[in-house]
């Protein structure tokens, strides 16, 4: 369902709270329908859907909760939904007793099952009987048993009649990648521009380079890695910016090293649904990504100047990594950022991407790809830049911190006797912390640790210094 419909089914449920709670103004089906371009079927489901579902959970439907300042309104539509006796059957929460809907929004299926002088014969037979939002849920199994009545009428003649019970089932829906364009270009004109605060200070220029956000997962009670949510990654989001802030950079530019999403398809692993917080894919993903990294991380770090984006093997659209190895994913929150905060310079490269920066060039890639096994002086010749730079490489990818770094060894030959003397550090190669800490695939694996980020700086003399935030 696209966004300017989840609009209109919020401002439709308001509405008639409000009228149902004033006991005036209350509208037909068919005139609610009409009002919100929405079919007179449709309108009764997202109501009856809302007081026999939703409303229990406190949400207006599926990743859309109730605002707080509606609580007083929603006490009292439950006071009015036990004395409403004009005419709503449905609308006032009186479940058809030939009708049973279970919704196990954890496992992300639905079941239903109702009584009928009808049989279930399709999909499409099934989703008209279910009345379910077709853009949230699809039918994966139906089947009908039938029973035959016989009755008498006056004449004495008897009278056949045949019982339905039909049984369907329903899980969350799978979005394509042409669903997650289309939807995602209908959203895009809406995004408000965010601005970037200024405040002149004599400060270093700091480069923040952070990774592995995989936004999306939810993970509980495992045995050596931190809980992970939408929420935390926030938190952790706030914290890097108030860190850096403090320190009172007079630039800061942001490296953002890929997996931003944990699974945009759902369906990067037979079982990845069970790591996936409610609804965290497809297009409303990339909405709230940019929603989330612009406003509750980039636009509150003072005196940002650049975000450079490398993509992940978590990005990708497509289910498979064979069917898709460039990261589109990323590349979607690339340009979207750019939307969003216009006045900063946003960089994107599927697979490394090479800046310098105050002086000192830093190789950004993941950490997935064959890149990160190269050696680093091979790194350093077949990317970097012409120049006499001190040069960063720096990654993420396995959940866990790693620090290297190479001295550069210069021989002098003298007749017959050769001094080998320690010259200078020409490259430092880091693989930084993450802020996502894990599943069970990375603490099956051994990779753990804990949240963080990395910040860097020169120094003065043309050389890195590190400050290394630990969140967790």
């Amino acid at each position: 369902m696209s966004d300017s419909t989840n609009q209109k089914r919020i401002a439709f449920l308001k509405e008639h709270i409000i009228a149902l709670n004033e006991g005036t103004g209350r509208l037909t089906w068919a005139e609610y329908g009409n009002k919100y371009e929405h079919s007179n079927h449709g309108i009764r489901k997202w109501w009856r859907r809302f007081i026999d579902i939703f409303l229990k959970d406190n949400v207006w439907f599926t990743g859309y909760p109730i605002d707080e300042d509606w609580a007083e309104h929603i006490l009292t539509l439950k006071d009015t939904l036990k004395n409403d006796k004009q005419g709503y059957p449905n609308a006032i929460g009186q479940k058809n007793l030939n009708e049973k809907w279970v919704e196990n929004l954890e496992q992300k299926v639905a079941f239903f099952e109702n009584l009928s002088d009808k049989p279930v014969r399709s999909v499409e037979e099934a989703m008209a009987m279910v009345g379910a939002d077709p853009a949230i849920w699809e039918v994966y199994h139906y089947e009908s048993t039938v029973w035959s009545v016989t009755s008498f009428k006056l004449d004495g003649l008897p009278f056949h009649k045949n019982n339905y019970r039909n049984h369907i089932k329903l899980r969350l829906k799978k979005d394509t990648k042409e669903d997650v364009i289309e939807r995602l270009l209908k959203a895009i004109d809406n995004i408000p521009p965010r601005e970037i605060a200024s405040f002149p200070t004599a400060g270093e220029v700091a480069v923040l380079n952070v990774a592995d956000f995989h936004l999306g997962a939810e993970i509980k009670n495992l045995t050596r890695t931190s809980d992970f949510s939408v929420d935390i990654l926030i938190m952790y989001l706030h914290e890097v910016a108030e860190k850096v802030n403090r320190r009172q950079f007079s630039a800061v530019h942001v490296n953002m090293l890929g997996d931003f999403f944990e699974s945009i398809s759902g369906l990067n692993h037979p079982d990845t649904f069970k790591g996936l917080g409610l609804g965290m894919y497809g297009a409303n993903l990339f909405i709230l990504a940019d929603k989330i990294f612009s406003e509750h991380f980039l636009s509150r770090i003072n005196n940002l100047r650049s975000v450079n984006i490398v993509g992940g093997n978590h990005d990708r659209l497509a289910a498979d990594k064979k069917q898709e190895s460039t990261s589109e994913g990323a590349g979607i929150l690339a340009y979207l950022l750019q939307k969003t905060l216009p006045s900063i310079e946003v960089s994107y490269n599927h697979s490394i991407l090479v800046k310098v920066i105050d002086g000192i060039q830093y190789i950004l890639f993941h950490g997935d790809t064959g890149v990160a096994k190269q050696d680093a002086a091979k790194v350093i010749l077949d990317y970097g830049l012409p120049g006499n730079y001190f040069t960063c490489l720096i990654s993420g990818h396995r959940h866990t911190r790693e620090y290297k770094r190479t001295m550069k060894t210069h021989v002098t030959a003298y007749k017959d006797v050769v001094f080998v003397e320690m010259d200078e550090m020409k490259y430092r190669k880091y693989q930084i912390a993450s802020l996502f800490t894990g599943n069970i695939f990375s603490e099956n694996l051994g990779h753990a640790s804990t949240a963080g980020a990395l910040v860097t700086w020169n120094n003065g003399r043309g050389k890195p210094e590190s400050w290394d935030l630990c969140l967790s």
